[in-house]
């Protein structure tokens, strides 16, 4: 009986210790070191920095056509392309991400009416492209889900044509602070994110780590 005994207590020693083994030698969970990201957002502020009023020169229009009282008045039909961020991002650390951006945002069609003739005055094209470097800094970390803020600072390289041999070219700062961001997935992700800058106020995406 003392032998059984013995056997028994060998045997689920034996089947621990190898158990222990096992999970002491499973492999850590992949930290996938890459993010591609296309995200979306609004123009909050990249319309205003491309938007109609900051281009229009009135001084300019108004001596044209000769100081009067009576200025026709006149309309202006901008159509806003862009919002449009690509990403990359290097994950060194779990709670680290260190990247940059970079960003496209237009006005085409941006038109200047007479009012009562719909004439043609002159138009007002914008194009701006920017970059930044970024990081991004994690405070929940699962498997499938990821919460986040970040910062971002770089440049704005604004084009503009008024279609009047007035073209014009502008460095600018720019800026991303997020101050909230969700992704959900693991290697392929779909994230929201809160913040101001560049970027707008609020942003959408998707996107694929490797």
């Amino acid at each position: 009986m003392k032998r059984i005994l013995f056997c028994i207590l060998f045997a689920a020693t034996f089947a621990s210790v190898l158990s222990a083994q096992k999970e002491c030698s499973a492999p850590a969970p992949e930290l996938l070191k890459h993010e591609i990201h296309l995200s979306i957002g609004d123009m909050t502020l990249s319309g205003d920095m491309i938007g109609y009023p900051r281009y229009y020169d009135y001084y300019s229009y108004y001596y044209s056509y000769g100081y009067s009282w009576m200025l026709p008045l006149t309309y202006s039909e901008p159509i806003y392309i862009g919002g449009l961020s690509l990403s990359y991002y290097y994950h060194p650390a779990k709670w680290f991400w260190v990247g940059g951006w970079a960003y496209g945002a237009a006005t085409s069609g941006g038109e200047v009416y007479d009012a009562h003739t719909d004439k043609l005055l002159r138009t007002n094209d914008c194009f701006m492209l920017s970059i930044a470097p970024a990081v991004r800094f994690s405070y929940l970390n699962r498997k499938a889900v990821t919460l986040y803020s970040g910062l971002a600072f770089g440049f704005s390289f604004l084009w503009t044509d008024t279609g009047v041999n007035n073209t014009g070219f502008e460095l600018l700062p720019a800026s991303q602070v997020t101050f909230f961001g969700v992704s959900f997935g693991k290697k392929l992700f779909g994230n929201v994110e809160l913040g101001i800058g560049m970027k707008g106020i609020i942003s959408a995406g998707i996107g694929y780590r490797f």
